[in-house]
């Protein structure tokens, strides 16, 4: 079977269909945004999100396997996404009361039926700052190599700080 047809056949899966029609008119798929922070225009796609009441969920779904997934990349990126929704929420006068995130990654090699655990994201004006710093940085073209991250980073084949063989 291939990636997507194991999944299908999952308790993740199952899950998500039930969430999808429990919650059909507040559910997502690969939900695009646009927001402004201070002057700066980010935009992204979100793989799934829904809003139970006020308590928002966003997944997102990864192909690398959990053992060589760059987590710290994930997370942020994860973090990005609840705070864009906090965000939205605010601005569209929707009820906000929590996020909730998490990773779901397609190429299971543990064979546990894809499962995904999520956790809340909280310190929303600490994660303001880390967002605007690093959009700030990317517009400016100001990245700080971190050489730890070199062997899980999906860049690593373009960045020119990384010492791989290429």
């Amino acid at each position: 079977l291939n990636i997507l047809d194991k999944f299908k056949n999952s308790q993740a899966c199952l899950m998500l269909k039930d969430a999808g029609q429990k919650f059909k008119n507040n559910f997502a798929r690969e939900a695009d945004f646009k927001i402004k922070f201070n002057n700066i225009i980010l935009s992204g796609s979100m793989d799934l999100v829904w809003n139970d009441n006020g308590n928002w969920h966003v997944l997102d779904y990864k192909t690398a396997l959990k053992s060589h997934a760059p987590d710290e990349l994930y997370k942020s990126q994860l973090e990005f996404y609840a705070l864009v929704l906090r965000e939205l929420a605010v601005l569209n006068n929707n009820s906000f009361n929590s996020v909730q995130a998490g990773i779901i990654y397609l190429r299971d090699e543990d064979n546990n039926q894809n499962e995904f655990k999520t956790w809340p994201v909280t310190g929303w004006d600490n994660l303001r700052q880390r967002v605007l710093s690093a959009a700030h940085n990317a517009a400016a073209n100001n990245f700080e190599a971190n050489l730890n991250h070199c062997a899980l980073c999906p860049w690593r084949g373009e960045c020119v700080n990384c010492n791989h063989e290429r």
